[in-house]
């Protein structure tokens, strides 16, 4: 079997995989994991803990002002959004939405909203080799910082969490192929789809509003033309508080964007590629025998997953890019903004 074929059947069985990652809250019986019933555990814990420090801190309170509706639809629009970030619902959450594409009409603002976090939460694949690998490295350190205490408590060691036998380029690439190029060819297919449908629409009901100003009245003159401004199409297009968002610039940048996300996810996978291929060559046979191959963990995988099943235990994933902090490898905050 070729090596492409055997990441390929591997990849297949990938849920399985990130359905039990990192899931140490729900194997030691957390007090977190008690409170939110098994159910992504720390999304949940994140959305109260942000909640909370907004009602006791009123200097940190951005939403004091609004009113009672806006509150509510701004906490529903917060929480489902974060819930979204669970990796063990990428596989159902990436279904909907490519299911929602071919009918337009299912297409809903709050999953779209909720694709694009998640998928920037993930996002240092689609970034520079340099920041990309540190990134990989401090998040694997995570998982074997979990694994190594799982085996100080005697649990078992989550798959992808022993640092002795995790194949680290091998997971990187099939990440890589399986997860993150599909999901950003998604996320510029919906984007394509949103310029084509709506951008475009209000660039025409602009060019419609110009022909109708020349006999309206000052006052509905003014407000086109703050309309206008909002949507960038004003003649002053340096003020940042008004970009140009027009159909023809948009589509422009998304090209670009969509360019350089997919060209630095090849250009990463090529790499974690190569040094699977040197890491390979490098180990004996005694080695690669202890190696965990990626049949190896979704094998496991499923087995695990099947148990949770049967005593209504849903799975945990915290792989959230921002509790990298922890690690002494983490990207400095001017690297990830860069």
């Amino acid at each position: 079997m070729s090596d492409f074929s055997y990441l390929k059947k591997s990849a297949i069985k990938f849920r399985f995989a990130l359905s039990i990652i990192c899931k140490h809250e729900l194997d030691f019986r957390s007090p977190l994991a008690v409170l939110y019933n098994d159910r992504s555990v720390l999304e949940n814990h994140h959305v109260a803990a942000s909640f909370k420090m907004l009602q006791e801190n009123k200097g940190s309170n951005i939403v004091a002002e609004l009113t009672r509706d806006q509150f509510e639809e701004f906490r529903s629009l917060v929480v489902d959004i974060v819930l979204a970030t669970d990796m063990s619902q990428h596989f159902q959450q990436m279904s909907q939405v490519t299911d929602a594409l071919n009918n337009p009409k299912e297409l809903d603002k709050v999953k779209v909203m909720a694709l694009i976090v998640h998928l920037a939460d993930i996002s240092h694949a689609a970034k520079c080799w340099e920041l990309h690998e540190r990134w990989s490295y401090a998040l694997t350190e995570e998982y074997f910082r979990q694994g190594d205490r799982e085996k100080e408590l005697g649990l078992p060691c989550s798959t992808l969490c022993d640092r002795q036998t995790v194949m680290v380029p091998q997971s990187q690439f099939g990440f890589l192929r399986f997860i993150i190029e599909p999901s950003f060819t998604t996320l510029i297919e919906l984007f394509r789809h949103i310029a084509d449908h709506y951008i475009a629409k209000e660039d025409a009901a602009m060019n419609s509003a110009d022909v109708a100003e020349k006999s309206e009245s000052s006052p509905k003159r003014m407000r086109r033309h703050i309309v206008k401004c909002r949507l960038g199409t004003s003649q002053d297009q340096g003020d940042a508080l008004y970009p140009d968002y027009t159909y023809a610039n948009v589509v422009a940048r998304l090209e670009e964007s969509g360019k350089k996300w997919i060209g630095n996810i090849e250009s990463n996978r090529k790499k974690w590629s190569a040094l699977a291929e040197k890491e390979k060559a490098s180990s004996s046979p005694k080695d690669d025998a202890k190696k965990e191959s990626p049949t190896d963990s979704t094998k496991n995988s499923k087995e695990n997953s099947k148990s949770d099943s049967s005593t209504g235990t849903n799975n945990e994933n915290s792989n959230n890019s921002n509790s990298n902090s922890s690690t002494k490898t983490s990207p400095s905050a001017e690297e990830k903004k860069n």
